[in-house]
């Protein structure tokens, strides 16, 4: 059965209160949230404080009292979007299977606004792609993330193996590892070109793939 969670791979952060030309935001969430879409949308390097202060909607010195510097505020945001993505593959993949894997990653093929951060591939995927991994608090992170995610996977596998739904042709931990690779091969195409239209053929597939892995009568035909 599957779970009643929202269908959508990773969830945009709230946008900052809008009204003034320059909104004030207190509450710590918030302004993490606000700096998280900004890093995602523009990278940790090209963002500077005084970008942060413009979108976030808060001065400097607030951010300097609450987390030193850039790189403070990067972790937080780093470490608050490991928490979403660990709450969601929690709630999607920790009693369901196969299909399940299916389903998210046809998702990503769903049609998205032009404001959806989600364009931008993969908040952590885009930090180890700018080379930002060259910090171990960062690397540590990146690292918790993807190993969250081949964890996730390799129970939704399992879950399918012991209803005898699955007859994966290789061991279950290393297909796990095998997803989250294609993965973070789509987050990647789609950041490059800012859109998720060119994964399409990606996804198709991967999700070809994932069908074969299912034992006869429980392939779906329409792929």
């Amino acid at each position: 059965m599957t779970a009643s969670v929202i269908k959508r791979p990773f969830h945009n952060p709230p946008p900052p209160r809008t009204g003034m030309a320059r909104p004030r935001i207190h509450a710590e969430d918030e302004i993490i949230a606000a700096a998280t879409a900004h890093f995602w949308e523009c990278g940790y390097e090209v963002s500077t404080i005084s970008s942060l202060e413009k979108a976030s909607g808060v001065t400097r010195s607030t951010i300097y009292n609450n987390w030193g510097d850039k790189r403070g505020l990067f972790i937080a945001a780093l470490n608050a979007y490991l928490a979403n993505g660990t709450e969601m593959f929690s709630a999607r993949f920790n009693s369901n299977g196969l299909d399940e894997v299916i389903d998210f990653m046809n998702s990503f093929n769903a049609d998205m606004p032009p404001d959806d951060l989600l364009k931008n591939g993969c908040f952590l995927v885009a930090t180890a792609e700018e080379a930002e991994t060259r910090n171990p608090e960062v690397r540590e992170i990146i690292i918790s993330f993807r190993e969250m995610q081949i964890d996730s996977f390799h129970t939704a596998l399992k879950n399918s193996e012991s209803s005898g739904e699955l007859k994966c042709p290789m061991e279950l931990y290393t297909a796990a590892e095998f997803i989250v690779g294609a993965l973070w091969g789509l987050f990647i195409t789609m950041r490059l070109h800012r859109d998720n239209g060119p994964v399409a053929p990606l996804i198709s597939g991967l999700v070809a793939v994932l069908e074969s892995w299912k034992v006869d009568g429980k392939k779906n035909s329409n792929i």
